[in-house]
């Protein structure tokens, strides 16, 4: 894990705009981050940027502290994601986060996270008509 870090980024850079771009709204993301209710990361491997990653607190009333991966991308080996899942583990921790979630549409992803103990949520539209 020692080739892969999480960076906080201190401004919205384009890296992350081309980044995060194709992951989904990116004038959401551009509004939370300039809102202050998301932080973004520079993902880094072996030295070189290879992604961007938003987090978000989204704790409850009921103090159940959970901390939401809004939204990730990274172009490195798969073991990557694993080094990250651990680093975001270690950050929710450290602050007192009791669960983490991450929204995803991509069913290979959602496996690879259910393998390593992460429970799936389904959500559909109701269709119309």
């Amino acid at each position: 894990m020692g080739n892969f870090t999480l960076e906080p980024l201190e401004e919205f850079d384009a890296v992350a705009q081309a980044h995060l771009a194709g992951v989904g709204p990116i004038d959401f993301y551009r509004t939370e981050f300039a809102k202050g209710q998301a932080a973004l990361f520079a993902a880094v491997f072996e030295g070189k940027r290879v992604g961007s990653v938003m987090l978000r607190d989204e704790s409850k009333p009921d103090d159940n502290r959970e901390l939401v991966v809004v939204a990730a991308f990274a172009e490195a080996p798969r073991s990557v994601l694993f080094d990250g899942k651990r680093i975001i583990e270690r950050m929710a921790r450290k602050n007192g986060f009791k669960s983490l979630r991450c929204h995803t549409d991509r069913p290979g992803l959602a496996v690879q996270f259910m393998k390593a103990g992460a429970e799936a949520v389904l959500t559909w539209e109701v269709p119309h008509g």
